[in-house]
């Protein structure tokens, strides 16, 4: 099993290897995306367990392209405070998170 990664081109409907990304083990039946900013997704799938194949809620990401200074702010601070969806918008805003960073956060309870 192969560990590339491979993109479709919907243009020409061909693929194409993306040499610069692999995955630590080969994969199968994965489900992958590409955020408008840039960053690739893969989620779950089948990987080999030595003589057997096993299921898997892995999830890798890997930037395509450099990320704005602002994306990578946003995933040091949901990396460091992974419960910042339960405080409130007031108090997010005294915190001084901007206000384009609390609208990415679902609080339906404001």
């Amino acid at each position: 099993m192969l560990r590339d990664i491979w993109r479709l081109d919907l243009n020409s409907m061909e693929w194409k290897k993306i040499p610069q990304l692999g995955m630590d083990h080969g994969v199968y039946f994965h489900s992958s995306c590409l955020t408008p900013n840039g960053k690739l997704i893969t989620f779950g799938g089948i990987v080999p367990s030595g003589n057997i194949s096993k299921r898997t809620s892995d999830v890798h990401t890997a930037w395509l392209c450099i990320p704005k200074l602002k994306e990578i702010c946003w995933e040091a601070i949901l990396f460091y405070c992974p419960y910042l969806d339960s405080f409130s918008r007031t108090d997010l805003l005294a915190l001084g998170l901007p206000c384009e960073f609390i609208r990415r956060l679902d609080l339906t309870s404001d």
